[in-house]
């Protein structure tokens, strides 16, 4: 049975699990999320309401991994990231965070990057061409490499430019606005923030409305189904002619594939690439397509990477929406 919030609770945290307040989970990365509300508090976890949509249950339950939750505080947004302790017919019991953050709205939406997108940083010393993580009307973002460690707030930033699509590029120029460190898939990393200054409007607007444009893209293939779990999904990794291996899929999504990870594998990181994949499903052969790593997520101890299709021809897209569909 749930309790009320203990008075020992930090105040924003005894607040935040008041019976009642509205709950997002997401997660990972990629804005797959779930409504719910606060029931209580039972036991140092946080017992949540059934989610919605209602497949939502079952994906937290087989993952019962990392999830992040947003609240409304006082009117401000705040969060934190937590685990799925377990999901049961009266709710999901979460973890309850040792504390809450505010969320920060930017003036800017910000997107994901497509993977693969790299930006070119003209800096005073040189150039150098780092893999984007996110993009807006306001700026841009990428994980700092060797040599990148000495960039600082209001560091100026020359030019930087990048793709938006097939046929057009961005170019504009920018100072450095953070320079901060996250827990990445393998350890601690620096992700770098550039903000564009001196953009004129009517390029800002072009910019902003290729984001928009993106976002409801990526918007109307969510529509048609988020991750979900598939039965006898199996990836194929082709090597050569003569080496392939096998993996057992994870989890679907109209974009990418989940498979797990294994230890002795270092081909499997962020960022890497797999020139031929091939998915069968129930042995019959769906589609094929070149892939990419975009992150790694540990799921009950074990690692799942989530590998994305970089070239998914159009019938090979319409046969896994298809799937996805029923």
């Amino acid at each position: 049975m749930p309790r009320p919030p203990s008075r020992n609770l930090d105040p924003l945290l005894r607040a935040a699990t008041e019976a009642g307040t509205p709950v997002r989970l997401f997660l990972g990365e990629d804005g797959q999320g779930f409504s719910s509300a606060v029931l209580g508090v039972d036991d140092g976890r946080l017992l949540l309401a059934p989610v919605r949509p209602a497949h939502g249950n079952v994906v937290l339950e087989r993952l019962m991994g990392s999830v992040r939750i947003e609240l409304m505080v006082s009117g401000m947004p705040h969060g934190a990231t937590t685990r799925v302790c377990a999901v049961t017919g009266e709710g999901v019991l979460v973890a309850l965070p040792d504390e809450l953050e505010r969320i920060q709205r930017r003036r800017y939406f910000r997107m994901r990057a497509p993977a693969g997108t790299t930006a070119r940083v003209e800096l005073a010393d040189g150039v150098r061409v780092r893999e984007l993580l996110d993009i807006s009307g306001g700026g841009c973002a990428f994980v700092a490499q060797g040599g990148d460690e000495y960039l600082a707030d209001g560091m100026a930033v020359a030019k930087v430019h990048f793709p938006l699509g097939e046929e057009r590029r961005f170019v504009g120029q920018g100072v450095v606005r953070r320079a901060s460190r996250r827990d990445g898939a393998w350890g601690r990393e620096m992700v770098m923030g550039i903000e564009f200054v001196g953009l004129p409007a009517r390029e800002r607007y072009q910019l902003i409305a290729w984001v928009t444009e993106q976002e409801r893209a990526d918007l109307r293939a969510r529509s048609l189904s988020t991750t979900r779990f598939v039965a006898d999904v199996m990836v194929l990794f082709h090597e050569d002619a003569n080496l392939v291996r096998l993996r057992t899929g994870a989890g679907l999504s109209p974009r990418s594939v989940r498979v797990v990870v294994f230890e002795d594998e270092p081909s499997m990181i962020p960022g890497a690439t797999h020139p031929q994949l091939e998915l069968r499903v129930a042995g019959e052969h769906l589609l094929r397509s070149s892939g990419r790593i975009e992150r790694i997520d540990v799921v009950n101890g074990t690692s799942v990477a989530t590998m994305a299709f970089t070239d998914l021809a159009g019938d090979a897209r319409e046969r896994l929406l298809d799937l996805l569909r029923r």
